[in-house]
Protein backbone atom coordinates (compact mmCIF):
# COMPACT_ATOMS: atom_id res chain seq x y z
CA UNK A 1 0.00 0.00 0.00
CA UNK A 2 1.07 3.52 -0.81
CA UNK A 3 0.23 6.33 2.13
CA UNK A 4 0.33 9.69 1.87
CA UNK A 5 0.12 11.64 5.21
CA UNK A 6 -0.58 15.20 5.89
CA UNK A 7 1.13 16.94 8.69
CA UNK A 8 1.36 20.52 10.19
CA UNK A 9 2.69 21.30 13.09
CA UNK A 10 2.36 17.64 14.75
CA UNK A 11 5.81 15.98 14.67
CA UNK A 12 5.16 13.74 17.88
CA UNK A 13 1.40 12.86 16.67
CA UNK A 14 3.24 11.87 13.00
CA UNK A 15 5.86 9.83 14.75
CA UNK A 16 3.14 7.99 16.65
CA UNK A 17 1.14 7.22 13.29
CA UNK A 18 3.99 6.06 11.72
CA UNK A 19 4.97 3.79 14.68
CA UNK A 20 1.50 2.13 14.57
CA UNK A 21 1.58 1.80 11.12
CA UNK A 22 5.07 -0.25 11.67
CA UNK A 23 3.48 -1.88 14.04
CA UNK A 24 0.33 -2.91 12.85
CA UNK A 25 0.58 -2.89 9.48
CA UNK A 26 1.07 -7.09 8.97
CA UNK A 27 3.20 -6.94 5.37
CA UNK A 28 5.51 -4.02 6.16
CA UNK A 29 7.48 -4.95 2.91
CA UNK A 30 4.89 -3.81 0.89
CA UNK A 31 3.95 -0.29 2.14
CA UNK A 32 5.42 2.71 1.41
CA UNK A 33 4.67 5.59 3.50
CA UNK A 34 5.56 9.42 2.35
CA UNK A 35 4.86 12.60 4.10
CA UNK A 36 3.60 16.27 3.26
CA UNK A 37 4.63 18.41 5.91
CA UNK A 38 4.08 21.61 7.05
CA UNK A 39 5.71 23.76 10.06
CA UNK A 40 4.80 26.99 11.01
CA UNK A 41 8.19 27.95 12.85
CA UNK A 42 11.52 26.59 13.15
CA UNK A 43 10.48 24.70 16.75
CA UNK A 44 7.99 22.50 14.97
CA UNK A 45 10.46 22.37 11.85
CA UNK A 46 13.04 20.92 14.60
CA UNK A 47 10.34 18.45 15.10
CA UNK A 48 10.30 17.16 11.81
CA UNK A 49 13.81 16.70 11.94
CA UNK A 50 13.75 14.59 14.59
CA UNK A 51 10.86 12.42 13.37
CA UNK A 52 13.15 12.13 10.51
CA UNK A 53 16.26 11.07 12.38
CA UNK A 54 13.61 8.19 13.95
CA UNK A 55 11.93 7.23 10.38
CA UNK A 56 14.67 7.93 7.83
CA UNK A 57 12.88 5.33 5.46
CA UNK A 58 9.69 7.48 5.26
CA UNK A 59 9.36 9.89 2.44
CA UNK A 60 9.39 13.33 4.25
CA UNK A 61 8.24 16.31 1.62
CA UNK A 62 8.31 19.94 2.83
CA UNK A 63 5.19 21.72 1.25
CA UNK A 64 6.30 24.81 -0.66
CA UNK A 65 3.67 27.51 -0.63
CA UNK A 66 3.88 28.87 -4.39
CA UNK A 67 3.68 25.47 -6.22
CA UNK A 68 0.45 24.31 -6.71
CA UNK A 69 -0.92 22.14 -3.94
CA UNK A 70 -2.77 19.37 -5.98
CA UNK A 71 0.59 19.21 -8.19
CA UNK A 72 3.37 18.50 -4.93
CA UNK A 73 0.83 15.97 -3.52
CA UNK A 74 -0.33 14.33 -7.28
CA UNK A 75 3.50 13.85 -7.73
CA UNK A 76 3.80 11.37 -4.12
CA UNK A 77 0.23 9.73 -4.73
CA UNK A 78 1.61 8.68 -8.10
CA UNK A 79 5.02 7.69 -6.95
CA UNK A 80 5.77 4.05 -5.45
CA UNK A 81 2.86 2.34 -6.96
CA UNK A 82 1.29 -0.32 -4.74
CA UNK A 83 -1.82 -2.60 -5.02
CA UNK A 84 -3.80 0.14 -2.78
CA UNK A 85 -3.30 3.68 -1.83
CA UNK A 86 -4.62 5.59 1.08
CA UNK A 87 -4.32 9.58 2.52
CA UNK A 88 -3.67 9.68 6.13
CA UNK A 89 -4.04 13.02 8.70
CA UNK A 90 -1.16 13.18 11.27
CA UNK A 91 -3.96 12.80 14.48
CA UNK A 92 -4.96 9.04 13.49
CA UNK A 93 -3.15 6.06 15.34
CA UNK A 94 -3.60 2.81 13.90
CA UNK A 95 -5.00 0.49 16.50
CA UNK A 96 -5.40 -3.34 15.42
CA UNK A 97 -3.20 -5.15 12.47
CA UNK A 98 -4.21 -4.92 8.85
CA UNK A 99 -3.27 -7.25 6.49
CA UNK A 100 -3.90 -6.89 2.81
CA UNK A 101 -5.78 -10.58 2.79
CA UNK A 102 -8.16 -9.31 5.21
CA UNK A 103 -11.68 -9.51 3.88
CA UNK A 104 -12.75 -6.01 3.07
CA UNK A 105 -9.45 -5.99 0.67
CA UNK A 106 -10.99 -9.40 -0.60
CA UNK A 107 -14.01 -7.32 -1.22
CA UNK A 108 -12.35 -4.14 -2.78
CA UNK A 109 -10.37 -6.66 -5.30
CA UNK A 110 -13.35 -8.24 -6.10
CA UNK A 111 -16.37 -6.01 -6.27
CA UNK A 112 -16.09 -2.92 -8.38
CA UNK A 113 -18.88 -1.18 -7.16
CA UNK A 114 -17.27 -0.85 -3.64
CA UNK A 115 -15.30 2.39 -3.81
CA UNK A 116 -13.10 1.83 -0.48
CA UNK A 117 -12.35 0.40 2.37
CA UNK A 118 -12.93 1.97 5.71
CA UNK A 119 -10.61 1.87 8.22
CA UNK A 120 -11.95 3.67 10.80
CA UNK A 121 -15.65 2.42 10.80
CA UNK A 122 -17.22 -0.33 12.63
CA UNK A 123 -21.14 -1.37 12.84
CA UNK A 124 -21.14 0.49 16.78
CA UNK A 125 -20.08 3.79 15.27
CA UNK A 126 -22.74 5.84 16.01
CA UNK A 127 -21.45 9.09 16.84
CA UNK A 128 -19.65 11.74 14.68
CA UNK A 129 -17.74 13.75 16.64
CA UNK A 130 -16.94 16.76 13.97
CA UNK A 131 -20.38 17.65 13.28
CA UNK A 132 -21.64 17.19 17.06
CA UNK A 133 -23.99 14.80 14.96
CA UNK A 134 -25.71 11.55 16.10
CA UNK A 135 -25.53 8.84 13.59
CA UNK A 136 -26.73 5.28 12.93
CA UNK A 137 -25.10 2.45 11.09
CA UNK A 138 -26.49 1.53 7.59
CA UNK A 139 -28.13 -1.68 7.23
CA UNK A 140 -25.13 -3.91 6.26
CA UNK A 141 -25.26 -6.21 3.70
CA UNK A 142 -22.97 -9.94 5.22
CA UNK A 143 -19.89 -8.79 3.59
CA UNK A 144 -20.12 -5.58 5.69
CA UNK A 145 -20.29 -3.66 2.79
CA UNK A 146 -23.37 -0.60 2.16
CA UNK A 147 -24.87 2.09 0.05
CA UNK A 148 -23.22 5.16 1.28
CA UNK A 149 -25.31 7.69 -0.64
CA UNK A 150 -27.33 9.41 1.51
CA UNK A 151 -31.32 10.24 -0.49
CA UNK A 152 -31.06 13.22 -2.67
CA UNK A 153 -34.05 15.13 -1.73
CA UNK A 154 -35.35 16.20 1.87
CA UNK A 155 -39.13 14.08 0.95
CA UNK A 156 -37.25 11.11 0.14
CA UNK A 157 -35.11 11.27 3.36
CA UNK A 158 -38.42 11.53 5.40
CA UNK A 159 -39.99 8.74 3.68
CA UNK A 160 -36.67 6.83 4.50
CA UNK A 161 -37.00 7.62 8.01
CA UNK A 162 -40.69 6.68 7.96
CA UNK A 163 -40.06 3.19 6.95
CA UNK A 164 -37.36 2.95 9.69
CA UNK A 165 -34.78 2.64 7.12
CA UNK A 166 -31.59 4.97 8.36
CA UNK A 167 -29.64 6.40 5.99
CA UNK A 168 -26.36 7.04 5.51
CA UNK A 169 -25.39 10.54 8.05
CA UNK A 170 -22.03 11.87 8.96
CA UNK A 171 -19.19 9.68 8.68
CA UNK A 172 -21.61 6.20 7.03
CA UNK A 173 -22.38 9.09 4.27
CA UNK A 174 -18.82 9.23 2.16
CA UNK A 175 -16.44 7.09 0.30
CA UNK A 176 -14.04 9.43 -0.50
CA UNK A 177 -12.20 10.81 3.45
CA UNK A 178 -8.85 11.25 3.92
CA UNK A 179 -8.62 9.51 7.01
CA UNK A 180 -7.70 6.01 6.34
CA UNK A 181 -10.01 5.08 3.23
CA UNK A 182 -8.48 2.91 1.45
CA UNK A 183 -8.73 2.58 -2.83
CA UNK A 184 -6.93 0.90 -5.57
CA UNK A 185 -4.22 2.70 -6.35
CA UNK A 186 -4.14 2.25 -10.49
CA UNK A 187 -7.97 3.61 -10.23
CA UNK A 188 -7.18 6.44 -7.96
CA UNK A 189 -3.84 7.96 -9.92
CA UNK A 190 -6.21 9.03 -12.76
CA UNK A 191 -8.66 9.73 -10.56
CA UNK A 192 -7.17 12.38 -8.82
CA UNK A 193 -5.27 14.35 -11.85
CA UNK A 194 -8.42 14.79 -13.19
CA UNK A 195 -9.97 16.26 -9.72
CA UNK A 196 -10.66 20.16 -9.94
CA UNK A 197 -7.71 22.30 -8.63
CA UNK A 198 -7.73 23.27 -4.49
CA UNK A 199 -6.29 25.57 -2.68
CA UNK A 200 -5.60 24.19 0.77
CA UNK A 201 -4.83 20.59 1.99
CA UNK A 202 -8.31 21.05 3.74
CA UNK A 203 -9.92 21.68 1.03
CA UNK A 204 -9.38 17.94 -0.39
CA UNK A 205 -11.96 15.88 1.11
CA UNK A 206 -14.69 17.80 0.47
CA UNK A 207 -13.52 17.95 -3.31
CA UNK A 208 -13.18 14.62 -3.05
CA UNK A 209 -16.84 13.67 -1.67
CA UNK A 210 -18.10 16.01 -4.49
CA UNK A 211 -16.47 13.99 -7.00
CA UNK A 212 -16.23 10.38 -5.76
CA UNK A 213 -15.39 7.26 -7.71
CA UNK A 214 -17.66 5.40 -9.58
CA UNK A 215 -19.72 3.17 -7.36
CA UNK A 216 -22.10 2.81 -4.53
CA UNK A 217 -20.46 0.98 -1.69
CA UNK A 218 -17.98 0.80 1.10
CA UNK A 219 -16.83 -1.88 3.11
CA UNK A 220 -15.61 -1.95 6.61
CA UNK A 221 -14.17 -3.84 8.94
CA UNK A 222 -16.24 -5.59 12.16
CA UNK A 223 -13.86 -3.41 14.55
CA UNK A 224 -12.44 0.25 13.51
CA UNK A 225 -8.53 -0.55 12.78
CA UNK A 226 -7.87 3.21 13.66
CA UNK A 227 -9.31 6.26 15.74
CA UNK A 228 -8.54 9.93 15.23
CA UNK A 229 -7.46 11.88 18.31
CA UNK A 230 -8.85 15.43 18.43
CA UNK A 231 -6.19 16.45 21.03
CA UNK A 232 -5.59 19.72 19.40
CA UNK A 233 -6.33 22.19 15.91
CA UNK A 234 -3.52 23.17 13.51
CA UNK A 235 -5.78 23.86 10.75
CA UNK A 236 -6.94 27.78 11.08
CA UNK A 237 -10.27 27.03 7.78
CA UNK A 238 -12.03 25.10 10.50
CA UNK A 239 -13.95 24.98 13.57
CA UNK A 240 -13.77 21.21 14.76
CA UNK A 241 -14.18 20.64 17.91
CA UNK A 242 -10.78 19.71 20.01
CA UNK A 243 -9.73 18.47 23.43
CA UNK A 244 -7.73 22.04 23.85
CA UNK A 245 -4.26 20.59 24.00
CA UNK A 246 -1.43 22.49 22.40
CA UNK A 247 0.52 21.50 19.64
CA UNK A 248 3.62 23.34 20.62
CA UNK A 249 3.36 21.74 24.44
CA UNK A 250 3.46 18.62 22.56
CA UNK A 251 6.44 19.42 20.43
CA UNK A 252 8.68 20.75 22.96
CA UNK A 253 8.19 17.30 25.20
CA UNK A 254 9.20 15.26 21.83
CA UNK A 255 12.23 17.53 21.04
CA UNK A 256 13.12 16.43 24.73
CA UNK A 257 13.13 13.25 23.85
CA UNK A 258 9.93 11.72 24.43
CA UNK A 259 7.63 10.12 22.36
CA UNK A 260 3.71 9.63 22.66
CA UNK A 261 2.36 6.10 24.01
CA UNK A 262 -0.42 4.12 23.06
CA UNK A 263 -1.05 1.29 24.75
CA UNK A 264 -4.21 1.93 25.89
CA UNK A 265 -5.49 2.74 22.29
CA UNK A 266 -5.04 -1.07 21.10
CA UNK A 267 -7.85 -2.60 20.73
CA UNK A 268 -9.89 0.12 21.95
CA UNK A 269 -13.74 -0.91 21.23
CA UNK A 270 -15.04 3.18 19.54
CA UNK A 271 -18.41 4.29 18.75
CA UNK A 272 -17.11 7.19 17.50
CA UNK A 273 -14.31 7.59 14.54
CA UNK A 274 -12.61 10.73 16.69
CA UNK A 275 -11.88 10.11 20.44
CA UNK A 276 -9.79 12.92 22.82
CA UNK A 277 -7.70 11.35 25.28
CA UNK A 278 -5.25 12.34 27.42
CA UNK A 279 -2.06 11.82 25.57
CA UNK A 280 0.42 9.28 27.43
CA UNK A 281 4.19 9.63 27.40
CA UNK A 282 6.97 7.22 27.58
CA UNK A 283 10.90 7.03 26.44
CA UNK A 284 12.06 5.03 23.00
CA UNK A 285 14.06 2.42 25.64
CA UNK A 286 10.63 2.22 27.40
CA UNK A 287 8.52 1.20 24.55
CA UNK A 288 7.90 -2.68 23.86
CA UNK A 289 10.46 -4.64 21.93
CA UNK A 290 7.59 -4.22 19.24
CA UNK A 291 7.27 -0.90 18.76
CA UNK A 292 10.80 -0.09 19.46
CA UNK A 293 11.45 -2.12 16.79
CA UNK A 294 8.94 0.42 14.66
CA UNK A 295 11.07 3.31 15.68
Amino acid sequence: MRAVIFSKDRPAQLELLVRSLKEQIREQSSLSIAVLYAASNSGFGEGYERFRSLHPEVELSLQVKDRPIKAQIASLVERERREFFTFFTDDIVIIRPVAWTDHPFNVLRRQQDVVSVSLRLNPRVSFCQPLNLAETCPPLDDDLTWDYRSPTSRWLRLARAATGYPYPKGDWAGAMFIDGYIFRHDQFVPYFSALPEFSHVTHIESVMLRNPLPGRRVVCYPESRLVNLVLNRVDTQSQYPHAGGSPGELNSRFLSGEVLDYEKLKGLHNTSCHIAVEPDWTTRSNLKSSEANAC
